[in-house]
């Protein structure tokens, strides 16, 4: 996914990159689950496969927990905070 920075903040600007985040955060609580369904499947699929080969990386693993700091998982009220 890619983000183009605007030159100009506006509010819909600032709108659009919020609903761009949400976005992202409800992909990626997608991720373990298929990540389960593609380990346990057979295939001889090639595109199949080289999901399987992406999504059961340790990369993966790795870029998760790095997007989990900006996109806590709880989904509490704060100040400054916004309820995902």
């Amino acid at each position: 996914m890619c983000v183009q920075v605007p030159k100009e903040e506006t509010l819909k600007t600032s709108d659009n990159w919020i609903t761009t985040i949400i976005y992202l955060k409800h992909t990626l609580e997608e991720v373990e689950a298929l990540r389960m369904v593609l380990s346990a499947t057979e295939t001889d699929n090639m595109l199949l496969k080289s999901y399987q080969a992406v999504i059961l990386s340790p990369l993966l693993y790795v870029s998760l927990s790095k997007f989990a700091v900006y996109l806590p998982t709880d989904k509490g009220k704060g100040k400054g905070r916004i309820l995902l």
